[in-house]
């Protein structure tokens, strides 16, 4: 035969086996999936006839019959049918376009040349030709590879079904396939349905409550019922089983076990053997004495409970329980969940002890062994739940903000921290121009852990020797002491002491009206946005250990882009001053230097953004704050140049460049403002819609938390215990407990990201109301303490739903202040646009075109944004009328008129079109325009100041709110400061050197006494002339200072009434000091040297505590100012304001016995204020106020229990 004819038929061939594998692999894939189909709709129709002998055995022969078929047919058949080579050439042929039949021809002919029917060479040519063709086809493009592997794959993928259903799928799955395909296997001998209960038959003692488990097993239910029968009652009487709280399964409890009972299981038509429970006149435990004595670190006292069972307590909290029983026993034994035992010892006739040991989550019972040695179990199972001990919370509660400040000005700061179990320390840390961090020690814990401590601290400025453009960055630390699982720590928010000239050029940029004062406002727009980076950063390195590593890779890249918008955004600005100023940036020093920062602002931020993306946060924060400091000096040259144009002949033409320069800083700044803004309004908004989500989910679990306590109260006068029919409490009860503590996590993360301590409250007394329905859900055999423990609950709910409504509203009132604040700016803004244009018409009637084309382009651009400032404040508008709707109609009606001036005048289009004459050069039609938009604007504003203003006289109960909440904390920071007194006390070395420390500053300060004196009145003269001549900021700040000076001049007096307040007279200079500047590395603290590097406390120095004093007092009289003249609780307060003032002349530092009279003359009578004022809060508040006890939800005869359980509550708090 001819070999060429040969090697055609291998290639042939080769494509047959090809062919018959796809058919063999496409109908077993198919075959496969028909038959899991099969295999599982069997299972599921076995299971619905609940596997009688009839459905399974003709389930399963027509199941195996049909899939016998099946596969028969998809794979057996295909193998079976033959194909001829030529069929196989002509499916080549088919499948490769162009080939035509050569190679059909030369299979058909190639056998035939010897026979000499046709012409040898013609065929052999044939042939030859065919081979050729064949060879050159792509065997993949008639039978591709991928039809193996997806066809393979399809038949993998059935079997990978059935497998996981059998590994992980239902119960009765398993099962089924079993009893259905393979009758012969152990699990097929035993019942498919079937009920494990437990404990099954059993002695109990008499008067014992018994529980009884269920589990289902090979099939799912929701509904379990048991049924129980005695001699009394012979006939069966049904119960509902409740889920149990952890794991599968159902229990029921019961109680009071008197005669024998007989009971068994039933569900979906499967039942239980039957069962008894023998009861017989055993030993049982009838009292649980429970003593806590808690972890060393949390200076707790031990706490007894008499009646005790569940224990729920702190990690390490060891629990000795004694057990007393009903007659003696032979012995007594702990059993916990995890099958462990602890032998109980006897301490008496009819009691035991033992000691647990609190570490996880678990339960225990006592099992008891009867004097004939019978064992049984003698109590209830009861619960342990281990508290993890939280880590703290710290806040910065004053200021509260980024503050500018001189660089001669005391800054007061204030910080709160709070501990499940006890503060151990409390610190700031600071950095000035990112600098070393400084340490100063607030609080550090020595007798006692208090669970709310605040500290303050007073930054004075004077000694730190700086310059306009620095800054000082601080934050608050807190430490607890847990010494079981190690100290956790928390850390507040980032802020920052900007430095501002405090000088007459710095005074006469914020005099300079029109453009320039505005300016003054708006030109910190890259700063404002590195802090934001900062304080993002500064974020995520705080709460990098609750992060997963996907959502820190998120964090971390969204503030490197951040970073790197802003590094564009800045060398943007720095290209164009660059192009605009040309040369005169070598001949101007203020222009170089204004360049040169930004330029070392842009390589800090490059850096920066390298260990962004590297994700180093710790160290790209240096790097940061550099660009910080840049950023902000670039700012202050920029006023100064804003300065020097000012005086330039009121800023006229004299000087171009400096108005070219402000021009350029205004639009870019104003561009990233704006965007920033729109940002921020965005995520205020997701917030918003957050909130409201919250706030609904709130007014649900109230509802549904007062249902359960009706629920309770129906069946406790049903003669039924509460909770239903076992002590653990329902699946619904278990569901509100978690729903609620999800909430409070919720809470608590928004409350960091708004940096609003209110959320983080109302936060707190979720967990509490979460706590109190676990105890009333655990007490299911003590209605008394479970109704109670609900009620409390409940009462928990209805005040964080009244928190939360209360800073909704502040909320609103804050909203629309801003709303205002947002229609004056833009109105201050068209003012500006307005007098551009009329520029613009003057100098286009002169014949000075000059420039003209710049300007113009840039008034568009300014004239664009402020269309989509516009537009963003009518939406924001429509959006707070919405709410306001809700209970302040009058605000919504003049919001809703301030969004509907907007539209109606068409202020954003009207906006935009000016641009179109102003292409035109049609200036004079161009400024009437403007003007018209101008009033169109002011009516807005009109309308915002209406709204606010219907808020602020709808404000009474809030007010009152306010007052109530003011004087609460100026209690607590009163007993705080007692506290750190009472600890500085405790340690007589360091009283002493706090004495002599005082002593030795009043001799100094005596000697520079009349210098001192000088400054004050200097800077109370300079205080007066800046309320003048400054804003509604500045002028607060000048009252301030002037003030201030009126104290030196007390300061003067201080001094001739002796030298033994001489120390007081620089306590009293609120701009004092030590005289000439020092570094801030080493900080004259109380007339010598400290340094915060070493790790001092600030309690040291009599400036520190007279500082804290003076801001007690401030805060009482506003309290004063806020009751009015009429409030008979004003001589209260006065009595306690004259008290604040001669503390405030005394020296707490040396006298202890001041220090303890702070509780009586000043904390007791603060405490009974806010006890009246709560009261009458609640009395205004009326049915629309939370009601702490609904007394128709209590039975009669519980009522006076439940009043002496609150007494007894009270009296552990």
């Amino acid at each position: 035969m001819n070999p060429q004819y040969e090697n055609l038929l291998a290639i042939i061939r080769m494509v047959k086996r090809r062919w018959k594998l796809a058919s063999l692999l496409r109908g077993l894939a198919i075959a496969l999936a028909l038959g899991a189909g099969i295999f599982i709709g069997s299972v599921l129709l076995a299971n619905y006839y609940h596997y009688t002998s009839g459905s399974i055995v003709a389930i399963r022969i027509i199941s195996i019959l049909v899939f016998l078929l099946t596969f028969a047919y998809f794979s057996v058949r295909p193998l079976l049918a033959k194909a001829t080579d030529v069929q196989i050439a002509r499916y080549m042929e088919e499948k490769t376009p162009g080939v035509g039949e050569r190679i059909v021809s030369a299979v058909e002919f190639g056998n035939q040349a010897d026979k000499g029917a046709h012409s040898k060479t013609l065929i052999e040519l044939l042939v030859r030709d065919a081979l050729a063709v064949a060879s050159s086809i792509d065997l993949d493009s008639i039978i591709s590879k991928k039809r193996f592997w997806i066809f393979g794959g399809a038949a993998l993928a059935s079997l990978l079904v059935v497998a996981s259903l059998l590994l992980w799928g239902p119960n009765f799955f398993p099962v089924g396939v079993t009893k259905l395909y393979a009758p012969w296997a152990e699990a097929a001998s035993r019942t498919l349905f079937s009920i494990s209960v437990a404990p099954g038959n059993v002695k109990v003692p008499r008067g014992s409550d018994q529980k009884i488990t269920a589990a289902l097993n090979g099939f799912d239910s929701e509904v379990v019922n048991i049924y129980t029968r005695t001699a009394a009652k012979p006939d069966w009487e049904r119960h509902s089983m409740e889920p149990a709280r952890k794991g599968p399964g159902f229990i029921y409890l019961l109680f009071n076990m008197q005669e024998d009972t007989s009971y068994f299981i039933e569900s979906n038509g499967i039942r239980s053997d039957e069962f008894k429970i023998t009861v017989a006149d055993l030993p049982l435990v009838n009292q649980l004495l429970l003593t806590y004595h808690f972890p060393a670190y949390t200076r707790l006292a031990p706490r007894t409970e008499e009646d005790g069972g569940d224990i729920q307590a702190l990690k390490g909290t060891v629990v000795k329980l004694v057990a007393r029983l009903t007659h003696p026993a032979k012995a007594a034994k702990l059993i916990f969940q995890d099958g462990s035992t602890q032998q109980m010892t006897p301490i008496g006739d009819n009691q035991f002890s033992g000691e647990i040991v609190v570490k996880k989550d678990s339960s225990y019972r006592i099992e008891l062994t009867s004097i004939d040695g019978e064992n049984y179990n003698g109590s209830n199972e009861y619960e342990i739940l281990a508290v993890s001990d939280q880590p703290p919370t710290v806040v910065l509660e004053k200021p509260g903000r980024d503050t500018k400040v001189t660089s001669i000005q005391e800054v007061f700061t204030q910080a709160r921290a709070e501990d499940d179990t006890g503060v151990g320390s409390l610190e700031i840390y600071y950095s000035v121009n990112g600098g070393p961090e400084q340490k100063v020690t607030l609080y550090q814990s020595k007798s006692e852990s208090p669970k709310t401590i605040s500290g303050t601290h007073t930054f004075f400025l004077e000694e730190f020797n700086l310059q306009p453009g620095d800054f000082i960055s601080y934050y608050a630390r807190a430490n607890d002491n847990n010494t079981v699982s190690g100290p956790s720590s928390a850390t507040s928010d980032i802020y920052f002491l900007e430095v501002r000239p405090f000088d007459r050029e710095f005074r006469q940029a914020q005099q300079q009206g029109g453009q320039q004062g505005q300016q003054g406002e708006r030109n910190n727009g890259l700063s404002q946005r590195q802090k934001e980076i900062i304080a993002a950063t500064f974020r995520v390195m705080r709460e990098k250990e609750t992060y997963s590593d996907k959502e820190f890779a998120e964090n971390m890249n969204a503030i490197a882009l951040s970073q790197d918008k802003l590094r564009d955004s800045t060398q943007s600005l720095r290209d164009r001053i660059q192009r605009r100023l040309g040369d005169s940036l070598d001949t101007d020093e203020n222009f170089k230097k204004l360049a040169q920062y930004l330029g070392e602002a842009l390589v800090a931020m490059g850096d920066a953004y390298k260990e962004l993306q590297a994700r180093k946060p710790k160290e790209a924060l240096p790097h940061e704050q550099k660009s910080l400091q840049q950023l902000m000096r670039a700012e202050a040259i920029f006023r100064e140049i804003q300065v020097a144009f000012g005086n330039s002949s009121q800023g006229s033409s004299d000087n171009p460049n400096a108005q070219e320069l402000a021009d350029l800083f205004e639009l870019e700044l104003d561009k990233m403002k704006n965007q920033y803004e729109t940002l921020q309004r965005n995520r205020q908004q997701q917030q918003d819609r957050q909130m409201d989500e919250m706030a609904r989910k709130l007014q649900e679990l109230a509802r549904r938390q007062q249902q359960q306590n009706e629920q309770n109260r129906r069946r406790q006068q049903q003669g039924q215990p509460a909770n239903g029919g076992q002590g653990g409490g329902s699946r619904s009860q278990q569901d509100l407990i978690e729903e609620t503590r999800q909430l409070a996590r919720q809470l608590e993360k928004l409350s960091r990201e708004r940096n609003d301590p209110r959320l983080n409250d109302i936060s707190q007394q979720l967990k509490q109301a979460a706590e109190e329905m676990q105890r009333a859900q655990s007490q299911g055999s003590n209605s008394l303490e479970s109704t109670a423990r609900g009620l409390r609950a409940q009462e928990k709910l209805e005040e964080a739903r009244r928190l939360l409504q209360s800073n909704q509203q502040g909320k609103l009132d804050e909203d629309v202040k801003q709303l205002r604040q947002r229609a004056q700016n833009a109105l201050e803004k068209q003012k500006e646009v307005a007098d551009a244009v009329e520029d613009l018409a003057r100098s286009s009637r002169a014949g000075n075109n000059a420039g003209a084309e710049e300007r113009k382009e840039r008034l568009q651009e300014r004239k664009e944004m402020l269309a989509e400032e516009m537009k963003d404040l009518e939406r924001d508008i429509d959006s707070a009328a919405r709410r306001a709707a809700q209970d302040r109609q009058a605000a919504s009606d003049k919001l809703r008129e301030a969004a509907n001036a907007i539209r109606r005048n068409r202020i954003p289009d009207r906006i935009r079109e000016n641009n179109r004459l102003l292409q035109g050069n049609w200036y004079d039609y161009a400024q009437q325009r403007e003007r018209m938009i101008q009033q169109n604007m002011g009516e807005v504003l009109n309308n915002l100041q209406a709204a606010e203003n219907n808020i602020n006289r709808g404000n009474n109960a809030g007010n009152l709110e306010e007052t109530l909440n003011r004087t609460k904390a100026l209690a607590d920071n009163l007993e705080s400061l007692q506290r750190r007194l009472n600890d500085q006390a405790a340690n007589p070395r360091q009283q002493g050197q706090s004495a002599q420390d005082g002593r030795q500053q009043a001799q100094n300060q005596n000697r520079r006494g009349q210098q001192g004196q000088q400054q004050d009145r200097q800077q109370g003269r300079q205080g007066e002339q800046q309320g003048q001549q400054q804003g509604q900021q500045q002028g607060q700040q000048g009252e301030q200072q002037g003030q201030q000076g009126q104290q030196g001049q007390q300061g003067q007096q201080g001094q001739q009434r002796g030298q033994q307040q001489g120390g007081q007279q620089n306590n009293a200079n609120d701009q004092g000091g030590p005289s000439g500047s020092r570094r801030y590395d080493n900080y004259a603290f109380g007339g010598r040297a400290f340094s915060p590097q070493r790790g001092g406390s600030q309690q040291e120095d009599p400036r520190q505590l007279q500082r804290e004093l003076r801001e007690r007092l401030a805060e009482a009289e506003e309290i004063r100012r806020q009751l009015g003249r009429n409030s008979d609780l004003a001589d209260e307060f006065d009595q306690v304001i004259r008290r604040l003032r001669e503390l405030n002349q005394n020296s707490l530092l040396d006298d202890p016995q001041r220090v303890a009279l702070l509780k009586k003359q000043l904390i007791d009578p603060l405490r009974h204020l806010e006890l009246e004022l709560a009261r009458r809060l609640q009395e205004k508040l009326g049915r629309s106020g939370p009601q702490l006890m609904d007394e128709s939800a209590v039975p009669p005869s519980y009522r006076k229990l439940v009043e002496e359980y609150y007494k007894k509550l009270a009296g552990k708090n």
